[in-house]
């Protein structure tokens, strides 16, 4: 059996936590959080919002598709589809 282990090795991607985000981050994860209607921001922005201007921007861009649920039925629609599912499985994979 297969398991995935973090080590020391292993370094996080940089972020800015929703606890210490200043105010013009904050702001667009409360955006992010009530447009996508998840009850945390995702890691991928946290990270962007390290990079000064790069939250703002990919949320600007970003923000249409979710608030249109184009990218939630894409994400719909892959999560059925039996040939991406097949290629996604690992050795550890215990959805069988």
């Amino acid at each position: 059996m297969y398991f995935f282990a973090m080590t020391a090795a292993t370094t996080p991607l940089a972020e800015i936590k929703e606890s210490d985000a200043p105010e013009a981050v904050a702001r667009l994860y409360g955006d992010i959080r009530a447009t996508t209607a998840a009850p945390m921001v995702n890691l991928v922005f946290r990270h962007m919002a390290t990079a000064p201007g790069c939250l703002a921007w990919a949320w600007a861009h970003l923000r249409p598709l979710y608030a249109s649920g184009l990218i939630g039925a894409a994400a719909e629609e892959r999560l059925h589809d039996p040939a991406l599912n097949a290629a996604l499985r690992t050795p550890c994979d215990r959805r069988e």
